[in-house]
């Protein structure tokens, strides 16, 4: 007879805690690790098996499953940074950040003129509303009556600049968060060029009458072929009505590399891959006994 093992209910609503944990993009102070949420979803798939339940007695308890899950998920790490999205870009690098954009942080004045990055470590980048209604409530810049576009710019950029890539933290109003995709402009021109790359990743929820998903949008142009040297550029786009603005990021390098936000989830480091070892040899230790047992 196994003791102690939880309901079909107990396991799936804890591994529902550790995959949403796992998927999510952490923030503790102005580092933020990104949790690669492979092994929770093998661990998922795994719980919701019968059999799994009844082989779970013979490992030390339920609970050092998902400890183990836990630490495996943290062990398959990603670079920390002050940042929105860790892109992980070699060569050099310019950051500019905007956090807490809402009443308190800045004034309607102060976005329709030019409001400067504000994270630490930013450069001299300039967020500015250009047409609309999207003004600081008390959560994010936010709209009831209209859609707004806006700009980021940097006129003193690296001294070619080859890739630039800029998120955007919003809740959708429905299916979208933008009236118009981000194109970016380069040495005061009017290129709007489309962004080569796009990923989006849910990051987590605010109260908004009630729990509202976030999604950080991530653009990234590809400008190495440009045979212009780029010393400066803005982007724009347009932002849908109730659909707030939370944070932004723009970050550029003078070499192109893929934005690890955007690329495929690295492989596993050697102690993940012991940590999903130990968790297999166990479960098959336990299935033996349990046939021989029978």
């Amino acid at each position: 007879m196994i003791a102690n093992i939880p309901d079909d209910n107990l396991i799936e609503s804890q591994l529902s805690r550790l995959s949403t944990l796992a998927s999510l993009q952490t923030l503790s102070g102005s580092a933020r690790q990104v949790q690669n949420p492979t092994l929770f979803a093998l661990s998922w798939r795994l719980l919701k098996m019968r059999s799994f339940r009844a082989m779970a007695g013979h490992l030390l308890s339920w609970k050092f499953g998902a400890a183990c899950a836990a630490a495996c998920a943290l062990s398959m790490g990603s670079s920390a940074q002050a940042a929105l999205v860790s892109n992980g870009l070699t060569g050099n690098t310019e950051f500019d950040g905007w956090v807490d954009l809402k009443a308190g942080t800045l004034t309607t004045a102060d976005l329709t003129s030019g409001f400067g990055s504000n994270e630490s470590g930013s450069g001299d980048g300039v967020l500015t509303r250009t047409s609309g209604s999207h003004y600081p409530a008390g959560s994010s810049l936010y709209s009831f009556s209209g859609n707004s576009t806006f700009e980021v710019s940097d006129t003193s950029a690296l001294s070619d600049v080859n890739t630039v890539v800029f998120s955007i933290l919003s809740w959708p109003n429905g299916e979208s968060a933008m009236s118009i995709a981000p194109t970016l402009n380069f040495n005061g021109g009017t290129q709007a060029i489309a962004a080569d790359y796009l990923g989006t990743q849910s990051y987590g929820t605010i109260d908004f009458g009630g729990p509202v998903e976030t999604i950080a949008y991530t653009f990234q142009w590809d400008l190495s072929s440009i045979g212009d040297v780029i010393g400066s550029y803005d982007i724009d786009w347009g932002q849908i009505v109730h659909a707030g603005v939370l944070a932004l990021q723009l970050e550029s390098s003078d070499t192109f590399s893929l934005s690890s936000a955007l690329a495929p989830a690295a492989a596993p480091e050697p102690g993940s891959v012991v940590l999903a070892g130990l968790g297999v040899l166990g479960m098959v230790g336990a299935f033996r006994r349990r046939r021989a047992e029978t």
